[in-house]
């Protein structure tokens, strides 16, 4: 038996977020669920809400659209041929396919194929909601063996490491790079790209709260300038600043609660910065008599980056990426 991802792998794209586009130029009125989508993207990403209700939003266009069969039928055949050619080339009747994506969405394009044995995620195609949680991660592997109890997996292929659980099950599994296959240790072992360590909702949620605390840290050494020597007001107001930092991370990010054990690595992994910004700081003003205000702005920019490259590793192993 041979597994495989569909998006990504055997498709040649998304096909969630290519069907929405074709459905809203179809259905304009469609375009009336993207602002709730839009704000459900926003909280999930804050991670102030699951993944069920911001997918739940995302297929709210569905509301919209009159015949989903007659919509199915016609965007597949728009984009039959975005199928892999590694796909075509060996595709098997007792071929199974495990996705994220709805079964009704990939349901048709699985007929076509010949493939009869598809797993995903179960979301009524007239409201977009769901029943269950969403077929990824190791809910594709808990999917999988109710299906198939005992099943031996020969081959398994992905474009994604995040379906690492259903990999290990495989005796043999492939990491798909567009028309490119892989050993799935190569790709496991290779380090993360750009795209991968950046483009992350962690890394994004990082430089808020950094950003967060920078804006802490201007404005109240602004402040404590007028009463304190400007290094000294700095310095204070960078204590501050790293505690409304750690309050963010440890909410937003490492989701637990605050400690003084938690604040006090916190600190360790910060005081590098300190001390190099502080010393910045003590230079621009006290030496070159820089206006103040433009050398805690500069600083402010400095600090953000030079923070994130000192304590990604610390703040992200945490979180196992």
């Amino acid at each position: 038996m041979k597994v495989y991802d569909f998006d990504k792998t055997i498709y040649r794209g998304d096909a969630t977020v290519d069907f929405m586009l074709f459905a809203l130029r179809r259905h304009p009125r469609g375009l009336l669920a993207v602002p709730g989508a839009l704000g459900h993207g926003l909280l999930y990403f804050l991670g102030l809400e699951s993944k069920v209700a911001f997918k739940e939003a995302y297929f709210g266009f569905l509301k919209y659209v009159q015949n989903i069969g007659t919509d199915l039928e016609r965007f597949w055949d728009e984009r039959e041929d975005r199928i892999a050619a590694f796909y075509l080339a060996q595709k098997e009747p007792a071929d199974v396919i495990v996705t994220a994506s709805p079964e009704f969405l990939i349901g048709p394009m699985a007929a076509r194929l010949g493939v009869e044995r598809l797993i995903g995620s179960v979301v009524d195609e007239a409201t977009g909601k769901y029943s269950g949680r969403p077929c990824s991660g190791q809910e594709k592997v808990e999917r999988f063996e109710a299906v198939y109890p005992g099943a031996v997996i020969h081959a398994f292929y992905s474009d994604s490491l995040r379906d690492a659980p259903l990999a290990r099950k495989a005796a043999l599994a492939y990491f798909v790079t567009g028309e490119g296959v892989i050993p799935w240790e190569a790709a496991a072992a290779r380090p993360p790209g750009i795209p991968a360590t950046y483009l992350k909702r962690d890394f994004f949620l990082f430089i808020l709260c950094g950003g967060m605390g920078t804006l802490t840290n201007f404005f109240l050494s602004l402040v404590l300038s007028n009463w304190l020597d400007p290094t000294l007001s700095y310095g204070l107001s960078y204590g501050v600043s790293l505690w409304v930092t750690y309050r963010l991370n440890a909410f937003l990010i490492f989701s637990e609660r605050p400690s003084p054990a938690g604040f006090f690595r916190f600190v360790t992994a910060y005081l590098p910065n300190f001390l190099i910004l502080i010393t910045f700081v003590f230079l621009l003003l006290n030496v070159l008599g820089w206006p103040r205000m433009a050398v805690y702005a500069l600083a402010a920019l400095l600090g953000l980056p030079v923070t994130y490259l000192l304590v990604k590793g610390y703040a992200f192993k945490r979180r196992g990426d």
